[in-house]
């Protein structure tokens, strides 16, 4: 274990994010079972110096990550090791992003005390971390879940909320947050609103973040045009 192997790990998951926006998971995610299966392997039967453990437990971390939310099971899986490894690395910003998407999990099924439970979390841990892009985000999937608790105001106020902070991003933004938008954002609402049935403002939603969307987001476009489709 040295200097090189963690600087690989660093780079695999940088490439595994791009492979995912360009791919989608079905094709990513044996690679990415493979990673954290060797990263695991390595942390838990390697001696190493603790600054290149941590650089490891954040890779794994991230790793942890890049999951399909329609396979739940996998999901929480991978989402709690990845918490475990974000909590033993005491990084704030890994710790909230997981706690997003495992809101973003419990939204998708429906689970509207558990989506708001991490989404809280959440927001508690985006609060110490650098990173603004990480409270915007935090911010968002709280107002997925008040949607799904049935508070429009407050899915509202967050939603205002993460649109003017992701606008105004940190000088220095983690890598892995380099998608967050408030056109991201906004195509994150326009399901929101549709599950309100609020046709008129999810379709000004989608236009709006249909028209900022980065092209390489084929994933995201597509989902935002289904919301269209169903506002419209």
């Amino acid at each position: 274990m040295d200097e090189a192997t963690a600087r690989t790990f660093e780079k695999l998951t940088l490439h595994a994010r791009q492979a995912d926006d360009k791919f989608g998971p079905a094709t990513l995610l044996s690679v990415v079972n493979g990673h954290r299966t060797a990263l695991a392997q390595i942390l838990a039967r390697e001696s190493m110096p603790p600054m290149l453990r941590g650089r490891l437990l954040g890779s794994y971390a991230q790793m942890s990550q890049l999951y399909d939310l329609l396979d739940y099971p996998a999901a929480e899986q991978a989402y709690n090791g990845g918490l475990r490894a974000a909590l033993e690395l005491g990084d704030p910003t890994s710790i909230g992003f997981l706690h997003s998407r495992m809101s973003t999990m419990a939204a998708y099924r429906q689970q509207a005390t558990t989506a708001l439970d991490h989404a809280f979390a959440a927001r508690g841990w985006a609060a110490r971390s650098p990173s603004k892009l990480l409270r915007a985000h935090a911010e968002s999937v709280t107002s997925q879940a008040h949607v799904l608790g049935g508070n429009a105001l407050a899915s509202g106020q967050a939603r205002d909320s993460a649109i003017a902070i992701a606008s105004k991003p940190g000088d220095t933004e983690p890598a892995f947050l380099y998608w967050v938008s408030p056109s991201m954002i906004e195509s994150l609402a326009a399901r929101s609103l549709v599950w309100l049935r609020q046709a008129g403002p999810a379709v000004a939603v989608a236009q709006r973040s249909l028209a900022g969307l980065d092209p390489r987001f084929k994933r995201d476009r597509a989902l935002t045009l289904v919301k269209y489709a169903e506002a419209a």
